[in-house]
């Protein structure tokens, strides 16, 4: 229970200060610049739903909130736990054999961060980046799926992988 950073269980103070979590009830947005008081992580770029999930991407990382009833349990993510930037422009869902792989767009927002896209396969438990545009720092804009197959739009132009190590550029002539 306690990873989560928002919690909809208002009622129990106890559990609220033992995981040092936010109450529901007294936390305020507030998108403006931090040096103005504000928080990247109030600023959204990004959104998708799927089953049990609502995936926000932020200037700062991406907020996984899962569905409880009427409320939002609330879980936050950044480079710390394997994203390849904090900003994230775009969220995508792969579906693969059955199961869901959520994709991040990922821009840099900071030292030790780079564009790039980071993946994850167990709901954002782990999260992996795609070291070809992370060692060359190519911004992507969008994704795109055939099956297996991932298709990335940069700003170099689209490439694909059907195994997420290999990626090919795709020339004028290839289409």
């Amino acid at each position: 229970f306690c990873n989560t950073d928002i919690s909809c269980d208002t009622d129990n103070q106890q559990i609220l200060e033992d995981c040092n979590l936010i109450d529901i009830e007294t936390y305020e947005l507030n998108p403006r610049d931090p040096d103005d008081g504000g928080n990247h992580n109030h600023k959204g770029f990004s959104v998708l739903g799927t089953d049990n999930y609502l995936w926000v991407g932020t200037a700062n990382g991406i907020n996984r909130g899962t569905i409880n009833g009427d409320c939002i349990n609330w879980y936050h993510q950044t480079i710390i736990d394997g994203l390849s930037g904090d900003w994230v422009v775009g969220i995508e869902n792969q579906i693969t054999n059955n199961d869901d792989r959520i994709w991040a767009i990922t821009w840099s927002a900071g030292p030790g961060q780079s564009n790039s896209i980071s993946y994850t396969d167990d709901n954002g438990v782990n999260w992996k980046e795609v070291d070809y545009f992370s060692e060359k720092n190519i911004k992507i804009y969008n994704l795109d799926f055939d099956e297996e197959k991932v298709y990335a739009a940069s700003e170099e132009g689209l490439f694909y992988s059907e195994d997420l190590i290999h990626w090919e550029k795709i020339s004028r002539s290839w289409v």
